[in-house]
C-alpha cells in the first residue's frame, strides 16, 4: 500500500491570513464606498473614489504580502549558518521564530517553512519535515515562489528514500521532474542517490556523483551538497572505492539522524567515525 504524506501536525495559518486580509478589504471597500457616497450623491463621483480607493489599498496589501520583515533574509543565513555548523536545533528554533514573525507575509512565511522543513530533515525528523512540506504544498499562491514550488517534490522524495520508502520516492520524483521542465539544476539528486544506494547500487551512485562532481558543486545550494557529500562517501566506501576524493569535505555526523531508519547508514557512520580516530 502506498504511503501518505502525513497530514501536518499544525493547521496552516498562511490561510487563515489569507482570509483575514479579503475579509478586511471588503470592509475596507465598504466604508470607501459608503464615505465616497456621503461626500458626493454623484454615482460617478462615488463610483471614482471607492474605486481609487480599493486599487491604492490592494496594492499597499499586495507589496506588504510580499514583502519580508526586516532583517528578515540575514537571520535566515543565519540560521543555513547554524544548520551547516551541524547546530540543527538552534538552526529550527530560528526558523520557528521567524515564521512567528512573518505571519501575514506569504514570502517571508514561504521561505521560513521551507527552512524549517529542512532543520527537520536534517535531523532526521521526517514526520515533521513532511508535515511542514505539506504546509507548503496548500500555501496560498504557491506559484508564486516557482524554486520552492518545484522542489518541495524533490526533499518529500529525500524524506521517502531516507525511510526506504522507494515506491514513493520515484512518484515524488516525477513529480519533481513534472514540475521543473528543463531547468538544469535538479534538486532530486539526492533522493535518488539515497535511493539507488538502499536498491544495492552504490557503485553507480559513486560513478555518477563523482563523474559530475564539479558541475554539481557550482549548480547546488548548499544544504544539497552536505547531503550529496555523504551520500558519495558512502557510496564510494561501500562499492570497495579507494580513492580518497570522495571522503573530502563528507561530514557523516551530519546524517547521525537518518541512521536511525538506515541501518547500513548506522553501521558506516560508525566504522567512518572509528577509522577517523585511528588516523588521528
Amino acid at each position: 500500500m502506498a504511503r501518505r504524506i502525513p497530514e501536518p501536525l499544525t493547521r496552516s495559518s498562511s490561510l487563515t491570513a489569507v482570509v483575514q486580509l479579503l475579509a478586511f478589504a471588503v470592509a475596507w471597500i465598504a466604508v470607501a464606498s459608503f464615505a465616497a457616497f456621503l461626500l458626493s450623491a454623484d454615482p460617478f463621483i462615488t463610483a471614482i473614489v471607492s474605486g481609487s480607493a480599493t486599487l491604492l489599498f490592494v496594492g499597499v496589501l499586495g507589496a506588504f504580502v510580499f514583502s519580508r520583515p526586516r532583517g528578515f533574509s540575514e537571520a535566515i543565513r543565519e540560521g543555513e549558518a547554524l544548520l551547516a555548523r551541524g547546530h540543527s536545533l538552534a538552526a529550527r528554533q530560528k526558523f520557528e521564530s521567524l515564521l512567528g514573525r512573518a505571519r501575514w507575509q506569504l514570502a517571508a512565511r514561504a521561505s521560513a517553512r521551507w527552512h524549517l522543513a529542512l532543520a527537520h530533515l536534517t535531523e532526521g525528523n521526517f514526520t515533521h519535515a513532511l508535515a511542514e512540506f505539506d504546509l507548503l504544498e496548500r500555501q496560498p499562491f504557491r506559484r508564486a515562489f516557482p524554486s520552492i514550488y518545484e522542489d518541495v517534490p524533490a526533499m518529500v522524495a529525500l524524506c521517502f528514500a531516507l525511510q526506504g520508502w522507494l515506491d514513493e520516492t520515484e512518484g515524488a520524483l516525477r513529480e519533481h521532474r513534472r514540475r521543473c521542465g528543463d531547468r538544469s539544476t535538479d534538486l532530486g539528486l539526492p533522493a535518488w542517490a539515497v535511493a539507488a544506494c538502499r536498491q544495492g547500487r552504490p557503485g553507480e551512485v559513486a560513478e555518477g556523483l563523482g563523474l559530475n562532481w564539479g558541475t554539481l558543486e557550482a549548480s547546488h545550494p548548499e544544504h544539497a551538497l552536505r547531503i550529496l557529500r555523504v551520500v558519495r562517501a558512502y557510496a564510494a566506501d561501500r562499492s570497495g572505492s579507494d580513492s580518497a576524493a570522495p571522503l573530502e569535505g563528507a561530514d557523516p555526523s551530519f546524517a547521525t539522524g537518518w541512521a536511525r531508519q538506515w541501518n547500513d547508514l548506522s553501521v558506516w557512520i560508525a566504522s567512518f567515525s572509528s577509522r577517523s580516530s585511528r588516523a588521528l
